[in-house]
């Protein structure tokens, strides 16, 4: 695993410079999305409902935190060691020490969270009853396992740009439904990949923690950790 250091100082020109007024340029468009309003179909019943409106408003809140401190790291590249800072390097392996190559590589993490943002406008759900196809199998014993074993049971996939919630993504704790939501949304929007999951799953294991930089900035569970680190300033 990389061991966990950064660059505290870097030297990025004078005020008023390209990357200065691209920041700026940038910045002006945060918090610009609309509020969530999600559409459902008609599994999805009043309770449903109330529990995905509550995890989508987190969601978009976690976001936006993200989005407005990826912002201020880029007005000020050589500020020292951050929160920020620290959760790059934890989930994008970010150890860019040249200038220009450390904000493109930030500005193309901002992009992929401003994509996210964007599909809150209207994302669309469907609410399934039962998930069982979509299950993974513990390969040793043949059968499912609960979630916090070896295997967890489904807890939402896309299909032709919708996502669906199954039974059991009501039921996991906060914050792991809410970085769910996030993990599909950088799916739909942002066309990020399933390159490595942080948490363990059948053919993963430890590879979340050794991701080249290049695949951890292309990776969707990638964006939904940072963001939950993030905005809970761990």
């Amino acid at each position: 695993m990389r061991p966990e250091t950064i660059q505290t100082k870097l030297q990025v020109g004078t005020p008023g410079d390209e990357y200065e007024r691209e920041a700026d340029l940038v910045a002006d468009q945060v918090m610009r999305a609309e509020l969530p309003n999600p559409s459902f179909d008609k599994r999805c019943d009043e309770d449903h409902r109330d529990v995905i409106v509550h995890r989508l408003m987190a969601a978009h809140v976690w976001v936006n935190k993200t989005i407005e401190a990826l912002q201020r790291l880029l007005r000020n590249l050589d500020a020292p060691s951050s929160n920020i800072q620290i959760n790059l390097i934890r989930h994008f392996h970010f150890e860019e020490v040249e200038t220009e190559q450390r904000f493109r590589t930030l500005q193309r993490i901002l992009t992929g969270f401003q994509e996210i943002q964007d599909g809150f406008a209207h994302p669309p759900f469907q609410c399934e009853t039962s998930c069982d196809e979509h299950d993974e199998i513990d390969e040793r014993t043949h059968r499912k396992r609960h979630a916090g074993a070896y295997v967890p049971l489904c807890r939402l996939f896309r299909i032709a740009g919708d996502i669906h919630l199954c039974p059991f993504w009501f039921d996991v704790r906060e914050e792991r439904a809410i970085a769910d939501i996030i993990h599909e949304m950088a799916h739909k929007f942002a066309w990020k990949n399933d390159n490595a999951y942080e948490r363990y799953r059948i053919g993963h294991g430890p590879a979340y923690a050794v991701l080249p930089p290049r695949d951890a900035v292309d990776n969707a569970d990638s964006y939904a950790a940072f963001a939950r680190d993030v905005s809970a300033g761990n």
